[in-house]
């Protein structure tokens, strides 16, 4: 019955959401704030081709998103944007600890049923290695995606964006040492909107 109950209920939060009943405060002069979290770890090993585990590796990455924003015009909104990574690789006779903080703007677009179209550009540093001497990187991150506000009410909303990004880490004193990275992400965060009315 409680399963039941709670399916009815998203259905309506849903329904009204794509019908548009549930005002969303994407006008302009409406101000937004949110965040998301993502925990993730990882057991790998290097296999040799006789069989042999040459390293093992457990990689532990804690990431936290703040971001906030203006709308500047109706349904379209300029932000800030900050993402902390820490990560932290255990070798088994070593571990290795590294930090990431990249800061930048990002641009929204909404629709009336609550699909949006965000892009972001980031500039940060990234430390690893030991605390005495670390190796230290310069960042510049891109990502463009999609995502959909489900708007539980005018204020609060559960939101998911798929991107895809590209990460390019320069390293400050090491030549030739340069990463990049890219791929897709997922994430599910919340935001909670003011409109100048309230």
């Amino acid at each position: 019955m409680k399963k039941i109950l709670l399916l009815s209920v998203l259905i309506t939060i849903l329904f009204l959401n794509a019908l548009g009943q549930i005002e969303k405060p994407i006008s302009k002069g409406s101000l937004w704030v949110g965040g998301a979290l993502d925990f993730s770890t990882d057991k790998s090993n290097h296999v040799t081709s006789d069989g042999q585990i040459t390293v093992k590796r457990e990689t532990t990455i804690f990431e936290g998103t703040i971001d906030f924003g203006y709308f500047m015009f109706n349904k379209f909104s300029t932000g800030i944007e900050i993402k902390y990574f820490i990560k932290r690789i255990d070798y088994g006779q070593s571990i290795t600890t590294s930090d990431e903080l990249i800061i930048g703007p990002a641009f929204r677009y909404y629709t009336k049923i609550g699909v949006f179209a965000k892009g972001a550009l980031g500039l940060g540093y990234y430390y690893t290695g030991a605390k005495v001497d670390p190796v230290k990187f310069r960042d510049f991150l891109w990502d463009i995606g999609i995502g959909y506000s489900l708007f539980l009410n005018k204020n609060i909303a559960l939101e998911t964006f798929v991107s895809y990004y590209e990460l390019r880490q320069t390293a400050i004193k090491i030549a030739e040492s340069d990463n990049e990275h890219r791929g897709l992400n997922i994430t599910l965060g919340f935001k909670f909107y003011f409109s100048p009315e309230q």
